[in-house]
């Protein structure tokens, strides 16, 4: 076993740190499927702390990928800088697959011999959306500088990668991102049942999942309007999540039965094997983990028509994709999938997922685009 390991392109996954986020999720993803086809010995490095009520790193344990842990303080970031250098020499790492601004910084600066590649998953203007206003127009022309002195840059969607292409005139490649069809898999009569008491939820009524971050560009009120218009006394929409709308968006539910606001969750997989449907009202996505979970665990869903959702379900059966910012669209969705019928919605959800974006089939694309970038020319 030893031998094989070292006939093997060693590559690590570094990120600041394993935060419970979409970007961390696919880093799992990528990393269980290179470990379940043998091709890649690849390892997850974090650069901070973590923050032990809000890590996946146990995750990635339980998944069996090899970890390494910097521990440094954000203030003391450059010291990550040497700590990185060392680790790819001692390891012979020839890919650095770089995921967030921290992490990127620090895969430029340390200046190895690996090559550095990075997955894009969201507009680059909003890749610095979380930092404080003021400061964002240097941090994010500061990230497109970096971006474009990488040496491979990829897109996790189709729409992305057009716009790297067409707004910011960048070579990029598309790899589309993945689910773990093994552990997000539909449920069955009795474990819905199950799951449903277990979580407080309706037994006999058709549930619709707003799965995710209560902010802006989420655009939940939309979704909460909604079903203050329906009123129908057997359709509820089950709201999972937290963020800076939660309260408004509580306000704006008050006195609503068929609305529950349910907070956020550490095990939103039974979330989506209670429930019946998925509903998404963003207006800007990457690709997003919360569909693709869904209809891996059979969930058909109801989506604005952003670029991302179109490609993920447009012409499938698999849903239905309403007008962004239509309130009276999403209305006439919704009423329309109770005529559904939900097993045949949730068999068509499920063979998307697993024909098209499975985690073997995501890590071997992958695969490609680092022996790629090794076979680049200089």
């Amino acid at each position: 076993m030893r031998f094989l390991r070292e006939q093997l392109m060693r590559t690590i996954y570094l990120v600041s740190r394993a935060k419970m986020t979409g970007p961390i999720n696919q880093g799992l993803n990528i990393l269980i499927g290179m470990r379940m086809n043998g091709r890649v010995d690849s390892s997850f490095v974090t650069i901070a702390q973590e923050e032990p009520d809000a890590s996946w790193l146990g995750r990635f344990k339980e998944a069996g990928i090899d970890i390494a842990q910097f521990n440094i303080p954000l203030w003391k970031s450059l010291l990550a800088i040497p700590k990185l250098r060392k680790y790819v020499q001692e390891k012979r790492v020839v890919i650095i697959h770089a995921s967030g601004y921290r992490a990127v910084f620090i895969a430029m600066l340390a200046r190895t011999k690996a090559k550095i590649v990075i997955t894009q998953r969201c507009h680059p203007n909003e890749s610095v959306e979380k930092f404080p206003k003021f400061i964002q127009p240097v941090f994010n022309s500061f990230y497109l500088w970096m971006i474009r002195r990488v040496d491979s840059v990829v897109a996790c969607s189709k729409s992305i990668q057009h716009i790297l292409n067409t707004e910011f005139n960048m070579e990029a490649e598309c790899v589309q991102n993945g689910v773990n069809t093994d552990f997000f898999v539909p449920s069955t009569i009795p474990l819905k049942e199950q799951l449903r008491k277990e979580l407080n939820l309706p037994l006999d009524k058709t549930l619709y999942l707003v799965l995710g971050s209560l902010r802006g560009r989420k655009n939940n009120s939309l979704v909460v309007d909604a079903f203050k218009r329906i009123g129908l006394s057997n359709a509820v929409a089950v709201i999972v999540g937290d963020g800076p709308e939660e309260e408004m968006l509580k306000n704006m539910a008050q006195g609503f039965s068929n609305i529950m606001m349910v907070g956020s969750t550490k095990t939103p997989v039974k979330y989506l094997q209670a429930c019946d449907i998925l509903v998404s009202a963003s207006l800007a996505e990457g690709l997003p983990n919360t569909v693709l979970e869904a209809l891996s665990c059979g969930l058909p869903c109801i989506l604005s028509d952003i670029e991302p959702h179109k490609e993920l379900i447009e012409g499938t059966g698999a849903g239905l994709i309403y007008t962004r910012h239509s309130v009276e669209e999403l209305c006439k969705c919704i009423l329309a999938s109770k005529e559904w019928n939900l097993s045949k919605k949730s068999m068509i959800a499920r063979e998307i997922a697993v024909n098209n974006y499975g985690v073997k089939s995501l890590a071997a694309k992958y695969e490609v685009v680092y022996h790629n970038t090794l076979n680049q020319q200089v």
